[in-house]
C-alpha cells in the first residue's frame, strides 16, 4: 500500500525541520551560551570582549548571526557577515 503524497511530504518536511533543529544545537553561539543582539539593522553575535578583540558574526536574522559566528570561529580575522540575499 503506497502512502498519499501529501503524507510522505509531511513527513518529508518533518524530517528536514528535525535535522535543521539538530545542526543549530551544535552551532558555537549555542555551545558558548552566546545571545544574539540587535546591532543597528543586523544582528550580531559576540565571543569575547569588543569587536576589536572578540571573534564576531553579523546577519540579517538572529540565526544569520550565528551562522556567520560558525564560519567566522575559522576566519583569521575573526568576523564574517551573511550577504544580504
Amino acid at each position: 500500500m503506497e502512502m498519499p503524497l501529501e503524507i510522505l511530504n509531511s513527513l518529508r518536511q518533518a524530517a528536514e525541520e528535525d535535522l535543521e533543529a539538530a545542526r543549530r544545537k551544535n552551532n558555537w553561539a549555542t555551545i558558548l551560551g552566546l545571545i544574539p543582539e540587535r546591532d543597528g539593522d543586523q544582528w550580531r553575535v559576540l565571543f569575547g570582549e569588543d569587536l576589536v578583540n572578540g571573534i564576531v558574526g553579523f546577519g540579517r536574522t538572529p540565526e544569520e548571526a550565528m551562522m556567520a559566528l560558525d564560519s567566522a570561529m575559522s576566519r583569521r580575522d575573526g568576523s564574517c557577515v551573511i550577504p544580504s540575499r
